[in-house]
């Protein structure tokens, strides 16, 4: 309970999840005390959805008894899975020997009835254009969507909570006929007053710029205030009200406003067609970390789930003809979904700009010779392995306001702010890594726009070491496990190779190659020790210049 609290001033009650593989726990608290409901594992998934999306992760109003306005549920009939039915019959010929004596001798003579669940799922999401923040073309209207499926859920009830739902705009109807264009990706999440991103309103400030290869929202909804709350000592909640504890604890309790935000739907990079696409786009994102910088501004949560392919691919048929069918049958007039108009440019995007801040910059030094790095590099990944040294101690570390901590830069995380624009090229080279110890090769069965898993495998155990935060370990500490990791070129080759044997990423020398020529841009040989470390006065023009060249060598074998 004290690690999935929600609360909002309007709501009595504040509803938890825990889930293991066998149970699933409900927790509700109020004025009276905790309660705790557990479910059996193998019940309907979308009960627990609609308990999610009514009572703990959206604004709710009393008169909707907990489900939020804009969003329109139905009921969805599922069967049940094969080994949720019942437990073989007893021999009709003889008796257990608990059995009872009855008059009834053909009790389990008839067969099994069908099992079918009924859930509600969100079908339509209704916005006021009253609420609109920001809309593309300047009006304000009242704007419904069909929700075709979930894209991200983070599971969490505490902090931004996003969910993205993969959606079809509502246009302008032609008589009877209800048209809808798609897809578009819709996130919802509560954003934090005192960021630097909703304080200084960031993204309008992206917008105006015309930031390159940065997606941004094309209509935005401000939906009103929540509070927050983290990490609250049961002695604290017992004691004090929301507004006492927000004046003895002020640092676990956020004011955030829920925002909903339209963009278009992109793919993912495990959807990429191939290493010429795989290439060009790290060369655009790399573009875009520099167009942000131009504006003094960094991304500070650059992640697998927050870079995207540029270019469309149509839907399929079938996808478009079934939601048709089902909208139709929800709403009982004809209905016409069609597809939005697509980017053809080959490349890559930034988005998720929620934790977007202002550019802290060092002072200038002289250029490095990466030249020699490059060289340097080549020789020491076709080396035998060195035997490695002990990690120096940590020191204390103030709380800082985190991204996703196995994507983010070493500085980051020993140091702790400002962030640097150093810091948002690091992550890429952790993008690129984590990328390959997700997938085996590219998910290209998988059509868009259905959804594909974050990960395939499991990360390897050494990287766990410092990907997985246990609860035990600071960032600092996170911070100097990882360097030590990718500190010896030599010891990471040797890694890849054990760990991405038979993986397209070492099947073609394209992809490691990216890798290699990303880490002689943002790393180099440390004068103190025998080791490599990772450079704070890089800058975008330096990762661009290494990724076309990486490129363009490619291409020329190829």
């Amino acid at each position: 309970m004290r690690q999935q609290r929600r609360t909002q001033p309007w709501m009595r009650s504040i509803v938890g999840l825990v889930m293991t593989t066998k149970i699933v726990g409900v927790l509700r608290a109020d004025t009276l005390g905790i309660e705790q409901c557990t479910f059996s594992g193998d019940c309907s998934r979308g009960v627990l959805d609609s308990v999610r999306i009514c009572l703990g992760l959206v604004r709710s109003s009393c008169l909707q008894r907990g489900q939020h306005e804009a969003f329109e549920l139905s009921d969805t009939k599922a069967l049940a899975p094969p080994h949720l039915k019942s437990e073989p019959r007893p021999s009709k010929t003889r008796l257990s020997k608990t059995a009872v004596h009855s008059d009834v001798h053909d009790v389990f003579a008839t067969e099994d009835p069908v099992v079918e669940y009924i859930h509600r799922g969100v079908r339509f999401i209704r916005l006021h254009g009253d609420r609109i923040h920001y809309s593309d073309d300047g009006t304000k209207p009242d704007v419904t969507y069909y929700v075709h499926h979930l894209v991200q859920d983070n599971g969490s009830l505490v902090g931004r909570c996003p969910r993205v739902f993969c959606v079809s705009r509502e246009t302008e109807s032609e008589g009877a006929v209800r048209r809808f264009v798609g897809p578009y990706a819709l996130k919802i999440y509560y954003a934090d007053h005192t960021s630097d991103c909703y304080r200084d309103d960031l993204i309008t400030v992206a917008r105006n710029a015309q930031v390159k290869n940065v997606l941004l929202p094309t209509w935005e909804w401000h939906y009103g205030d929540a509070l927050s709350m983290r990490g609250f000592p049961l002695d604290v909640v017992k004691k004090y009200t929301d507004a006492q504890a927000a004046a003895v604890v002020p640092s676990v309790v956020s004011n955030r406003e829920e925002i909903f935000a339209q963009s278009d739907l992109k793919r993912l990079l495990v959807q990429c067609s191939g290493h010429e696409e795989f290439e060009k786009a790290f060369i655009d994102f790399a573009e875009g970390i520099a167009s942000l910088a131009e504006q003094d501004l960094v991304h500070r949560d650059l992640s697998i789930g927050n870079v995207l392919l540029s270019q469309d691919t149509p839907c399929p048929s079938a996808f478009l003809a079934d939601a048709a069918a089902s909208a139709e049958a929800l709403i009982g007039t004809p209905v016409v979904f069609t597809q939005r108009a697509l980017e053809q440019r080959m490349g890559g995007l930034i988005h998720d700009m929620d934790m977007a801040g202002r550019v802290h910059r060092l002072p200038e030094k002289g250029p490095t010779d990466s030249k020699s790095n490059a060289n340097l590099l080549a020789m020491l990944i076709n080396t035998p392995r060195q035997p490695e040294r002990p990690a120096p101690p940590v020191g204390p570390q103030k709380v800082f306001r985190m991204g996703t901590p196995p994507f983010m830069a070493i500085g980051l995380l020993v140091d702790g702010p400002p962030h640097l624009v150093a810091y948002d090229l690091h992550s890429l080279l952790f993008v690129i890594a984590l990328f390959f110890w997700s997938h085996r090769t590219f998910l290209s069965d998988v059509s868009f726009p259905q959804s594909v898993p974050a990960r395939s495998r499991t990360w390897p155990p050494e990287v766990l070491r410092w990907a997985n935060r246990p609860v035990d370990f600071s960032p600092a500490e996170l911070g100097v496990l990882k360097r030590g990791f990718f500190s010896r070129p030599e010891t990471l080759q040797e890694t890849f190779r054990r760990t991405l044997e038979g993986d397209l990423w070492t099947e073609n020398p394209a992809y490691l190659g990216l890798f290699w020529a990303l880490y002689g841009a943002l790393w180099a040989p440390s004068a103190q020790t025998s080791g490599w470390l990772d450079r704070l006065d890089i800058t975008p023009a330096e990762i661009e210049a290494a990724l076309t060249a990486q490129y363009q060598q490619s291409a020329h074998k190829n």
